[in-house]
């Protein structure tokens, strides 16, 4: 293709060579592709043959950004805590009541839940323990850094009863979550995995809260789940 230079003369324009993507953009490229499927699906091929072909390239490609199956597994699952513990931060640090950010919580922990029920999960929990006892290790830590924060709130706001023992709470709330938020009771297709975790939260905080705590969480979760 010809253009006038600024001098007026016809000069002839290069084709400029096709772009290469880099190793770090095409895996980044990669483990974002799935993330958005499973968020939106929960159902992605996790076969490397599966994977090139949803991405339409080839298996050698993929060899050549992970270096097994089990690599790219880990990578996406870096990736999907990396997001979760991000945004769960977000929640508990807001400027809002502790009713405002169970009921927040209780919505993303739902989609949170629903990628455990999903190919990832079930393979993560039944063919790779290894990488699954990282994701419990990840919840555990979340849940110590976290559910200390909102209790030291409740007990602020008035919502929690003072003498409340947090340490005791804790562990039964860590232990209540990696019992009942897993592949295996998951299947159970009689509960949804936004039903398991409103009865949990429902469970756990409500037992805690004085009166008027009460009447906030509930009125905060009926506003989220009519919304």
């Amino acid at each position: 293709m010809k253009n006038l230079s600024p001098a007026g003369k016809m000069v002839q324009r290069r084709r400029g060579r096709p772009r290469v993507e880099s190793p770090g953009c095409l895996r980044a490229r990669i483990l974002s592709t799935l993330k958005e499927r499973l968020d939106a699906t929960g159902e992605i091929d996790l076969s490397m043959d599966g994977i090139a072909t949803g991405l339409r390239m080839s298996k050698k490609t993929l060899y050549t950004i992970f270096d097994s199956r089990q690599d790219l597994v880990r990578q996406l699952v870096s990736l999907v805590l990396t997001e979760t513990g991000g945004r769960i931060d977000a929640i508990v640090s807001a400027d809002e009541r502790l009713a405002q950010k169970l009921s927040r919580l209780l919505t993303f922990l739902s989609l949170v839940f629903r990628r455990m029920d999903s190919d990832l999960g079930r393979e993560l929990h039944f063919r790779m323990p290894e990488i699954w006892r990282q994701v419990e290790q990840f919840r555990e830590r979340k849940l110590q850094e976290n559910v200390s924060k909102l209790l030291e709130q409740g007990v602020r706001e008035r919502v929690i009863r003072p003498g409340l023992d947090r340490q005791l709470f804790l562990m039964a709330f860590i232990a209540a979550s990696q019992a009942l938020i897993r592949p295996s009771t998951l299947l159970d297709e009689t509960r949804s995995p936004q039903q398991v975790v409103l009865q949990l939260l429902t469970m756990m905080y409500t037992g805690i809260m004085t009166d008027a705590g009460r009447e906030e969480f509930f009125t905060a979760t009926r506003q989220s789940t009519s919304a």
